[in-house]
């Protein structure tokens, strides 16, 4: 079961390793995945959690509707 703003929602659970191809992050091990259908939001495919973002520095430009991620 995952809880998400829009309620609970029953889901699959995977284990997998999370990485961004040509980039300095570094690869993240054995992380859990959750598969969900975004049916509410369609321009969702995926959403990184805390578990993931907490290695790593994240700013935001909102003017320019830009994030960058570093590590």
């Amino acid at each position: 079961m995952l809880r998400t703003l829009g309620g609970e929602q029953r889901c699959d659970e995977y284990y997998g390793t999370v990485s961004f191809p040509d980039t300095n992050l570094p690869r993240i091990e054995a992380v859990r995945i959750f598969s969900a259908e975004f049916t509410r939001e369609k321009y969702f495919s995926c959403l990184i959690g805390r578990d993931v973002l907490k290695g790593w520095n994240i700013r935001f430009d909102g003017r320019a509707k830009r994030f960058t991620i570093t590590a």
